[in-house]
């Protein structure tokens, strides 16, 4: 090849429409733009739907651990009631302190889908549990079953608001 040929070929694609261009170098050029475009396009479809997979599954993880800490409540709720009435201490301040935990976590839920009352009503929860868990710490158990029925108005408040009856059982709204 001489050295002009090869400054021809060297030249932008904006030059296509150039006479003096071979036609074995406009096919080559128009070739590379298109596989250059495809490949994109394949890139970005790819991308967009791992992304969309991605947020699916960390949606669906968090229900399910939503699911799983409501759960938790309904048992340990009723474990610290049991506790309440047994005048048992050492249960009340455990079961209390699990509720603190599982409040904490329930409120980050939350935060995190931007439901702010909702995320109040955990905040109310988790500070009525540890306000149990303090009160049987230090024998007052006619305060720490006030502070458990603060507990269960704060769960009542959020339920109305964030929960619905379905067939299946309850769904989060």
């Amino acid at each position: 090849m001489t050295k002009g040929k090869d400054k021809l070929r060297r030249r932008s694609h904006s030059d296509r429409s150039n006479p003096t261009l071979s036609s074995e170098t406009k096919h080559s050029s128009n070739r590379s733009s298109a596989l250059e475009v495809l490949y994109m396009n394949r890139i970005c479809v790819f991308a967009s739907v791992m992304a969309g997979l991605g947020a699916g599954a960390l949606f669906a993880q968090s229900d399910s651990d939503y699911q799983t800490w409501m759960k938790t409540v309904a048992a340990s709720n009723g474990s610290l009631q049991k506790g309440i009435v047994a005048k048992d201490k050492g249960a009340v301040v455990a079961e209390a302190q699990k509720l603190q935990d599982t409040f904490k976590q329930v409120g980050d839920f939350w935060q995190k889908r931007g439901a702010t009352d909702a995320v109040g009503f955990a905040k109310q929860a988790e500070t009525a549990a540890g306000a149990v868990a303090k009160d049987a710490a230090n024998g007052d158990m006619d305060q720490a079953s006030a502070d458990a029925k603060t507990l269960g108005a704060s769960c009542g408040g959020c339920h109305m608001a964030h929960r619905e009856k379905t067939d299946a059982g309850f769904k989060i709204k």
